[in-house]
């Protein structure tokens, strides 16, 4: 298994709701990755869930950590990502600018940026 199999972000821009950001490992290595959920998940722990469920069926079960986590606001049409707020089943991730820049490198005909 390689953490390069894991996408660093997963994210419908049509229907982004709230986000987590997880750090996953394999011996020493350690990789920051995003996942949004959808506007019917009401709680960032089901994006948890949904994220322990993608490692197991894609053959890539490595340990993750949520380091937190917030929410999203995108238009499609201004070509625009927002992130603000902080979740509260993890709180707020430890490095805002890190999940823009992710997000930014996933979507980069958008302009992604923080709101708080």
């Amino acid at each position: 298994m390689s953490l390069d199999n894991i996408g660093n972000v997963k994210m419908n821009i049509q229907n982004a709701y709230k986000f987590i950001v997880a750090e996953v490992s394999e011996g020493s290595d350690k990789k920051i990755i995003v996942r949004v959920g959808t506007n019917m998940m009401e709680r960032h722990y089901e994006i948890d869930d949904a994220l322990a469920e993608e490692l197991i069926e894609s053959n890539t079960p490595a340990p993750y950590k949520v380091l937190g986590g917030g929410f999203v606001q995108s238009n499609w049409w201004k070509k625009e990502i927002i992130l603000f707020g902080e979740s509260k089943d993890y709180g707020r991730e430890p490095d805002r600018l890190q999940t823009v820049n992710l997000i930014q490198k996933e979507f980069p005909d958008f302009k992604v940026k923080a709101d708080d």
